[in-house]
Parts: structure tokens; sequence; C-alpha cells
């Protein structure tokens, strides 16, 4: 279950991607381009990071996180794994002002929000889900789409 762990193994680089005049498919080709391109610089310093953004200097870098797991693991051998441990309990944290959490089964999705107390995190869970139904609807135009849920 080690492998699952987010800490000092990981590395975070911001990322801005320009969806103007382009259809879904050519967002998702450019966006797939930018994060490819970005794993030579995966062991970058932040301060390196920093000093290559363009954000002037004692401007958080990151106020928003979105961190996609994709879990493909074995049931049944984490499960062997962990027989007899028992969680008493557990909490994520973070630093971030507005974190999106996107788990990926496989077969489903589990989105999670953690927000600051100003927002609700549950609006922000169906602005997600109302983006992601525009997304895969079909390739039209990334502008046309409608991001916001029908309640809104």
């Amino acid at each position: 279950g080690s492998r699952r762990g987010v800490g000092a193994s990981i590395n975070t680089l911001p990322v801005r991607i320009d969806t103007t005049g382009r259809t879904v498919t050519e967002g998702v080709r450019a966006a797939h381009e930018t994060l490819t391109g970005l794993i030579r610089h995966e062991h970058a310093p932040l301060s390196l990071a920093q000093r290559c953004s363009g954000v002037p200097a004692g401007v958080p870098l990151f106020t928003s996180l979105l961190n996609y797991r994709h879990d493909t693991l074995d049931r049944d051998g984490e499960a062997a794994a962990w027989l007899g441990v028992e969680a008493l309990s557990s909490r994520e944290r973070t630093n971030y002002p507005f974190v999106v959490m996107v788990d990926d089964s496989g077969d489903r999705f589990r989105l999670t929000a953690q927000v600051q107390a100003a927002i609700d995190p549950g609006q922000v869970c169906a602005l997600l889900v109302q983006a992601l139904t525009e997304l895969t609807a079909g390739d039209r135009a990334l502008a046309e789409l409608d991001v916001l849920p029908v309640a809104e």
C-alpha cells in the first residue's frame, strides 16, 4: 500500500492550457502534450519552478490543486497485505485553499473537494460533474460547452 502514498516523492508543476478556438479533442490533445512535455522537469526544484513561472515573488505559485488518481490496484492483493491491520482514523489535509481529487477506479469516478469554508464543496463537485458531462457529449468547440449545472 505504500505506493499509494503522496508526499516528498512527487513534484507539482504549474500548468496553463490555452483553450481558445479549440475543440474538445484538440484541447485534450494539447493538455496531453503539455503534461507529457513536463515529465522531463518532474525533478526540478520548487525554487526553479517559481523563477520560471513568471509569478511575482511573494505571490503563491499554487492556489488550487487538481489531483487525478488512477487506481488500478489488485483489490484482493491489497486486501491481503492489510489483513490484521485496523485503521483507527484518517484525515486528508492540505495547505491549498482549493483542492479537487478525482479518483478513477477504472469503471467509475469519485470526486472529492477540499475547499475553504466560504466555498461549498458540493457545488464544486456539481460544477466538475457538469463540465465532465459536457466534455464527453461530443467533439465541439470548448467555448460552447455549458459548464454550469441547470440549478445555476
